[in-house]
Formats: C-alpha cells, sequence, structure tokens
C-alpha cells in the first residue's frame, strides 16, 4: 500500500492537491508504522513555535519519551540524537539567529549562507591586492 506514496509524506498535508491529499488520508487511517513516523515529525515541528523554555524542555522531553516508545529504529535514533544534543537545541529558544537573519521563512539559513558567499567572494578578490607592510 506504499507503494508510489513517496511524495505524499514528503510534502505538507496543506500543499497536497485534492486527489493527493484523499489518497495521503487513507494511507495515514491504515495504522502503518511510517504514518506513526510521519505524525511524530509533523508534532515535532511545533517545538520550533514554543518562547517559554520550560514548556519547549517538556515537550522535547515528551517527544523523545514517545518516540523511544514506538520502538521503530530510525525513530528510537531520532530521539537519542536529540536526547543528546537537547541542550544545543533549547539554546535555539533564546537565541533565533535563523529567524533573525533570514527574511524568507523561519528556520531557513538562507540569509547566513548569502553573506558568507559575500565574505568569500571578498577574501577572494583581496588575494589580488599588493600586501602592504
Amino acid at each position: 500500500s506504499l507503494k508510489g506514496s513517496k511524495y505524499l509524506w514528503l510534502k505538507r498535508p496543506q500543499d497536497l492537491c485534492r486527489k493527493a491529499a484523499a489518497e495521503f488520508r487513507s494511507l495515514l487511517v491504515q495504522d502503518l508504522q511510517t504514518g506513526t513516523a510521519w505524525a511524530l515529525k509533523e508534532n515535532f515541528d511545533r517545538f520550533w513555535k514554543y518562547t517559554s523554555v520550560a514548556w519547549a524542555v517538556k515537550f522535547l522531553w515528551d517527544w523523545v519519551e514517545t518516540a523511544r516508545a514506538t520502538e521503530l529504529t530510525p525513530l528510537v535514533k531520532a530521539a537519542d540524537m536529540i536526547d543528546k544534543h537537547a541542550e544545543g537545541i533549547l539554546h535555539y529558544l533564546v537565541h533565533p539567529i535563523c529567524l533573525r537573519l533570514s527574511p524568507l521563512r523561519s528556520g531557513s539559513n538562507a540569509a547566513a549562507e548569502g553573506l558568507n558567499s559575500i565574505i568569500q567572494n571578498l577574501k577572494h578578490a583581496a588575494r589580488r591586492l599588493p600586501r602592504f607592510a
């Protein structure tokens, strides 16, 4: 039943056309392991909207425990990685650098990459300048 459904799982539900959305809903009601993993992935997106560190910590630990309880190897690995890097992930709430730099969309590092490109171009151009002692 999963054959040919790869792109349905990768797209956001609101971006699907009617036919694809109906197809996707029929996959979700089948109680597949893929559906469980997808639901947890979508649920994790809520983390980035938290403004309270205390609530974010609670959400993170609850999500990690839920992911481990599924006993799906990829989810358990993801939960372990999140647990290992929880401190750094939580620092995002205090210093949301990507949101401040990118006017395009939240979480994107496009502005940072653009700035890095400009710096690299300047360094390359500076190689042609004479050295002054």
